[in-house]
């Protein structure tokens, strides 16, 4: 609970922490509440509890917890993982004024089928990335792309084609199957391809 500072009445509070953000890590006083991690399911009980203590509610409440958890998860995913991939892709220029992304997928897809493989993992082969663009591309794989986004940095140089000049390093690219396919919408891949 916590105390309005004019006196009033507690409010009750149950932080409920998501995108990489666990209960732990709250700021001082926050964290000494009962926090729960929105991904999984033990806490939520206690908050479906305390809300219907709140209101002044009785009864058995029907919720499917494993449904509400794979529905906080599905959107953890657009906000954090696939916004970065797409954010990387195009750094990358696999993605770009020329090739969408359902083209990309489309292009994947095809190749995928023509080879009759289902990979862990798919190499794009060396693409050259601006300079300035680097350090973002390079974090991305630090955080939240860490183990989904793969660069080996093959040295550096110029450039130049339809868009201009690109001064910059080098970076062999490969990216993790199923964060990629779902990020691009590619659906039963395995299936597909038999």
């Amino acid at each position: 609970m916590l105390s309005l500072k004019n006196d009033g009445p507690e409010v009750p509070t149950i932080p409920i922490c998501h995108s990489g953000i666990t209960p732990s890590q709250l700021p001082h006083p926050i964290n000494n509440l009962n926090a729960i991690n929105a991904i999984e399911p033990g806490g939520w009980a206690g908050v479906f509890n305390s809300l219907q203590a709140a209101v002044g509610s009785k009864g058995r409440l029907k919720i499917d917890v494993n449904t509400l958890v794979e529905e906080i998860a599905k959107i953890e995913y657009s906000y954090t993982i696939e916004k970065n991939l797409i954010r990387a892709l195009e750094i990358i220029g696999l993605i770009n004024s020329s090739q969408n992304k359902n083209q990309l997928a489309s292009s994947i897809q095809k190749q995928l089928k023509e080879a009759g493989a289902n990979p862990q993992y798919i190499e794009f082969g060396q693409h050259m990335v601006h300079s300035y663009l680097e350090p973002e591309l390079s974090e991305l794989t630090r955080s939240s792309l860490k183990d989904v986004l793969i660069l080996k940095k093959r040295g550096g140089g110029m450039s130049i084609g339809q868009i201009g000049a690109i001064n910059g390093p080098n970076f062999d690219v490969t990216i993790r199957s199923s964060e990629l396919f779902l990020t691009l919408g590619i659906q039963n891949i395995t299936h597909k391809i038999k």
